[in-house]
């Protein structure tokens, strides 16, 4: 499950790639990140829902932001 909704949002971000500027490419690049990680994670721990996906990437996120500041 967790697999085919990555699929699924890699191949939405890629599709916006041809059109993007210097800073969306960025962000996509670094959403790519974080999304990979939180799956391959998850998919250890034997957890595959979307409420866990979505926790986690949050968390990953704002943990990145904190370490910024």
């Amino acid at each position: 499950m967790l697999a085919e909704l990555e699929t699924r949002i890699l191949t939405q971000i890629d599709n916006n790639v041809d059109d993007a500027s210097q800073d969306e490419l960025f962000a996509s690049g670094y959403l790519r990140g974080h999304l990979t990680l939180a799956i391959a994670e998850l998919e250890t721990e034997n957890k595959n829902n979307i409420e866990a996906l979505s926790e986690r990437v949050e968390a990953s996120i704002d943990k990145a932001i904190k370490q910024l500041s």
